[in-house]
Parts: structure tokens; sequence; C-alpha cells
């Protein structure tokens, strides 16, 4: 089932990734020089580092199978590929950050999930609890049989017995859980074929990935994309400057909020939003997301953990629903995160009508207390673009559609608002679309 789900989201999104770029113009697009950076150290790899990673894996799994016991756990045999590493850490290459083992998933307990990915944490970071690793995750490298591309970028069709669409599907599977897990606008991964590497970097577009190369005889590719994600700034690595990990205690407002409001439910004093207990989901991380002033709202923070609604990346929208607490209302509202196309065809976007209508007097709207285009303070107060489009049919070989378009970070928040099935009899339900129409 797993295998199936992963050649569908590979063959859906087939045409959106774009490549392979040259690795020394990726790294100067996206990861670029800061000024004062010292000299990249000297990288040195072992001979045989690449060509002892299948071994590794097969290796782990018989232990684990001897063993009985399942990757998801956090023993030491899950790190036996992390050590493949070791020559950077000694380089000092990456020193603000070391690799750990992927954060264990529900759906993902099988050693060749885990087998095949490592993350990259905070020098300092302590396993204490799943949310906390997947707060805490920057970057994902894969580990992956050399025969087997999931970024050949050659335009064919698949075959039945073709195992790219699985190792494509596998990576975008990595990108998506990282980004459902956190509030950013891309990420990077390292893809590692053998002797052979790629980088990837990932938004709600699609994919830009770098020609691969030989790491082991060429190690500068490799020392130059660790030394320069060391040096990068949060929001260069694709987190969002508006949102940090919540307070202990600003968590347990949620919580607290979440259980009154479940508990109304429950005695049928309020309707109930399909799926919204999953905000209560203690493996999701808790965050602050900090709201600008703009010329309709005052600044204002929310708090929020899992959406209860979610159109992934790459695939769909990115668009995210939470139920979230208002720390200045003291109450919960209704966060809609999302990624709208913005073309010169697609006109108004979601937030501007909420404000059109809005001047137009129009009633019977939720009261919406936030519709805007968040401004990245890094970026000159201008709000977060997606990259990849930009990219698209500059690459000789590269099958990714010409027409991908660009698509901006929108945030809207407003009241609590109940799907039309949520009625508890026909004049309720009479009156909500009578409410509509007369508007």
């Amino acid at each position: 089932m797993e295998k199936a789900a992963w050649k569908e989201l590979a063959t859906s999104t087939a045409r959106k990734f774009v490549g392979p770029m040259p690795a020394r113009d990726f790294l100067d697009s996206f990861l670029p020089r800061t000024p004062g950076m010292a000299r990249v150290p000297t990288l040195k790899l072992p001979k045989t580092f690449g060509d002892d990673t299948h071994r590794n894996l097969e290796r782990a799994k018989d232990v684990l199978v001897r063993r009985k016991l399942p990757f998801c756990s956090w023993d030491s045999d899950r790190r036996s590929l992390v050590s493949q590493f070791s020559a950077i850490r000694t380089c000092r290459i990456c020193p603000n950050y070391k690799f750990l083992a992927a954060p264990p998933h529900k759906r993902h307990e099988d050693w060749y999930y885990h087998s095949q990915v490592a993350f990259l944490y905070p020098k300092y970071f302590r396993v204490r609890s799943c949310a906390d690793s997947w707060q805490s995750a920057q970057m994902f490298v894969t580990f992956v049989v050399k025969h087997v591309d999931p970024f050949d970028s050659t335009e064919r069709q698949w075959r039945d017995d073709d195992d790219t669409p699985y190792a494509r599907g596998r990576q975008i599977s990595y990108a998506k859980s990282q980004i459902y897990h956190q509030h950013r606008a891309f990420t990077f991964s390292l893809s590692i074929l053998g002797r052979r590497a790629r980088f990837v970097r990932w938004d709600v577009a699609g994919a830009v990935f770098s020609e691969s190369f030989d790491y082991v005889s060429q190690p500068t590719w490799l020392a130059q994309f660790f030394w320069r994600y060391n040096h990068l700034s949060s929001t260069q690595r694709g987190l969002d400057p508006h949102v940090e990990p919540a307070t202990l205690a600003q968590s347990r407002m949620l919580t607290q909020a979440m259980k009154v409001y479940l508990g109304k439910v429950k005695i049928g004093v309020l309707p109930l939003i399909p799926m919204v207990e999953d905000t209560l989901d203690k493996r999701h991380p808790t965050y602050k997301i900090h709201f600008d002033l703009t010329d309709k709202t005052p600044p204002f923070d929310l708090i929020v953990r899992r959406p209860f609604y979610n159109k992934p990346i790459i695939e769909d929208s990115g668009t995210r629903c939470y139920i979230g607490y208002h720390l200045g209302l003291r109450r919960l509202v209704f966060l809609k995160d999302f990624w709208p196309p913005h073309t010169p065809k697609q006109g108004i976007i979601e937030p501007d009508m909420y404000h059109f209508l809005a001047s137009l007097k129009v009633t019977h709207l939720p009261d919406v207390l936030y519709a805007d285009t968040p401004f990245w303070r890094s970026s000159n107060a201008n709000p977060s673009f997606s990259l990849t489009q930009d990219l698209a049919g500059k690459f000789q070989g590269c099958n990714a559609s010409k027409h991908l378009y660009a698509r901006i970070h929108a945030r809207i928040v407003q009241d609590i608002a109940y799907p039309l099935k949520s009625a508890r009899y026909s004049r309720q339900l009479v009156q909500a679309i009578r409410d509509a129409l007369i508007g």
C-alpha cells in the first residue's frame, strides 16, 4: 500500500521538478555566501564512503530483524548511517548542526523508511519527544540505492518494474512530512546515490534539483553546501520569521481552551468541526504565530499545533487549517494558512476579497481578524513567493511544465465557522442559506 501511494505521489507531481541545475549555480542561487564568511575547511572522505552506504543499510536491517526492534525506536543501531558523516563533523564543515535519524511517524514504522533518511538538527538538540524532533529538524539527507535515481531528468514513461517513481515518491513524502510539521516556505535536502549526490530545494510549487556529482573524488560541492548552510539565517533556511516555538504555558492555554470546546461539543452546545480533535495531537509541535500591524488590524499572537485540514505542498496548494488560541482575545479562532496562485490572470486573491466585501459592507460574514500576505522581514518587507516556477523550462532534458505558476503566502484569521451539515434543524439551515443569498 505504501509503495502504491509513493508511485501515485511521483506520478501526480511528475511535471513539477526542475533541473538538473549546475551545482555551482544551485549553491550561488539558494545558499549564497555571506559577507565575511571564512574559507570552507577541506573535506576528506574515505574512498569507500559512498560504496559502503548500501551495505550499511542492509547491515542495519539484519541487526534490527535479529533483535526484533522497529526502526522507529531511538536505539543506537538507528544511528549507524549517521556515523557516515563523521568526516563532516571532524572537519567542522557544519559545526552548528548534527545528524540524527528521522523522527518517528505512526505510518512509517518500517526499517526501510527510517534507514534511508537522516535529519540535520541544531548542535545542542536533545531528543525528548516526537514533537521536539519535528520542530527542530532543519533539512534531510536521503540514502538511495545507486542505480535508482529519484531525480532522473529524462522524459519517459515509468515501466511497471521501474523503482524510480517509488524512490521519488519517498523523497516527496519526506519533504511533505517536514513542512507539514513546521512553518516554512521551503526546505533543502541532499540525495545520496552511492558515490554521487544531488542538492534539492523544495517549495509549494515544486522542487529544483542539481546535477549529480561524485562527492568522494570531488568533495568540494558537498563541503560548500554544508559550510554555506551552516552560515544561513533561519529565514534563508526557509523558516517563517513570524513563527517561534510556543512556551509550555502557551501550549497549555491552547490545550485547555480546546478541552472546553470539545466538552461543549459533547453535550451538544456547539457543533463539531470534522477532525478538529487532531488539534490536540501531542506528537506535533506547538507554535506561536505573530501577526504584524496592518491597516485593518492591530498586532496579535496566535497559538497553534496540528492542522485539522491539510493540502500537501507540491501536489496541492499547501493549505492548512487550524483552530488556534488568540492570546489577546483569549479565545479560539480559525486560521487558514495557504499559498494561492499569483498570476496576472488570477486577479484578486482571497485576503483581498475579504477587504473588498468589508468595504461594500456585506453582512452575515464571519468576523475577519486578519487577512493578508505576511511580510518576511529579511526580504525587504516583501511577501514570500515560491521560486520553482521561475526556473521551469531553463534546463535541457527537464520535463517540468513551463506553465508552473507562482504562489504567494497568505493567512486569514477569523471567527470559527461551521459547515452547513452541522445545522441542528431545518430552520437553522434555511437561515444560513438566506443570509448568504441576501449578503
